[in-house]
């Protein structure tokens, strides 16, 4: 059985999400955005997690953190809101046959201190979530 692409998920949930690509566009980078890129622009990545090993079904648990990019506290808020409207309690599709994804919750918010980047200040609001996915058969 293939393992499931949860990146690939996630990443489809929020550019097929209006609300977010209305903010961003397609702007949005696993890990992190390239050097030239202007802002604003959502990143993510996983931040923990793994097999859960506690049934005889294969489950898996990922914590990622999502985040806005923008020049604006106000942009990075908004941002960070259609991202939480996209994602929390939401389901994502995954492209290995005999998985699915059975819950995506926001957990806690991520606030960095805002950067100033040659001059510009850099905002980046965003959160973590948690993504649980099982084998559809034990």
């Amino acid at each position: 059985m293939a393992e499931p692409d949860i990146d690939k998920g996630i990443y489809a949930k929020l550019t097929g999400t209006a609300a977010v690509t209305g903010l961003v566009g397609t702007a949005v980078y696993y890990g992190q955005a390239p050097a030239t890129t202007a802002m604003p622009y959502i990143v993510f990545l996983p931040a923990g997690g793994g097999e859960d090993n506690t049934t005889q079904r294969r489950t898996k648990t990922v914590v990622y953190m999502i985040e806005g990019v923008a020049a604006t506290k106000a942009a990075a808020l908004a941002i960070d809101s259609a991202v939480s409207g996209a994602l929390h309690e939401q389901r994502i599709t995954l492209d290995a046959d005999g998985w699915s994804n059975y819950a995506l919750n926001r957990e806690s918010d991520y606030r960095p201190p805002v950067e100033n980047v040659e001059g510009r200040q850099v905002w980046r609001v965003g959160a973590y979530y948690r993504v649980r996915v099982s084998a559809d058969t034990v």
